[in-house]
C-alpha cells in the first residue's frame, strides 16, 4: 500500500467523488413566484429520481475504488478495468445531471421551469459530476512508465529465474 502511487486523475476522482456524495443530500432546487418565494425546496437525492441517484452513486463509488485499486493493488490489471468502469459511469452519470438542470423538477407541485430555481448544491453538484468524469478520464490515459512502482513492476517481471533477460533496446548494460 502505497499512498504514492495515487496519480492526478485519481486524486481528483476520489475528491469530486466525495464531494457529490456530500452535495446530493443538500438543497437543488427551490421553488419561486413570481411575486414571492414560495420556500419549497428538493434535494438531489428527491429532484435526481432513483435511476439518477443510483447512477451516481455507482459512479462515486466507482472512482473511489478506483483510488483504493491504485494504492492496494500491485498489478494494473484490477485498476484500469475500474478505470473503464468509471469513465462510462461518469459520463452517463454527468448527463443525468445536466439533463436535471435544463429540465427542472416540478417540486410536487406541478411547478414550470419559470417558477423553480437553482440552488449552489446544483451547480456543485454539475461541477463535481464533471470532475469525476474528468479524474476517471485523466486516469485512463495516465500509464506513467516512468514511476518507481512502474520500474520495480518491470524489474520483478525481467528477473524471473530460468528465463534469459532481454537485451535493452537503448543499449544500456544490465
Amino acid at each position: 500500500m502505497s499512498l504514492a502511487r495515487l496519480r492526478l486523475g485519481e486524486i481528483i476522482a476520489a475528491v469530486s467523488a466525495v464531494g457529490l456524495l456530500v452535495v446530493l443530500g443538500a438543497d437543488w432546487f427551490e421553488l419561486r413566484s413570481k411575486v414571492a418565494i414560495v420556500g419549497a425546496t428538493s434535494t438531489g437525492y428527491a429532484s435526481l429520481g432513483w435511476f439518477a441517484d443510483a447512477l451516481l452513486i455507482f459512479a462515486a463509488l466507482t472512482c473511489l475504488a478506483l483510488a483504493a485499486a491504485t494504492v492496494f493493488e500491485r498489478a494494473p490489471k484490477t485498476p484500469v478495468g475500474i478505470q473503464t468502469i468509471a469513465v462510462v459511469a461518469t459520463f452517463v452519470g454527468l448527463i443525468c445531471v445536466a439533463l436535471r438542470l435544463v429540465f427542472q423538477p416540478s417540486l410536487g407541485v406541478g411547478a414550470d421551469d419559470t417558477s423553480v430555481d437553482l440552488m449552489p448544491g446544483a451547480y456543485l453538484g454539475f461541477a463535481f459530476s464533471l470532475l469525476m468524469f474528468i479524474g476517471a478520464w485523466i486516469s485512463i490515459g495516465d500509464e506513467r512508465t516512468g514511476s518507481r512502482f512502474s520500474k520495480e513492476q518491470t524489474e520483478r517481471v525481467l528477473n524471473l529465474p530460468g528465463v534469459d533477460r532481454p537485451v535493452p533496446l537503448n543499449g544500456e548494460g544490465s
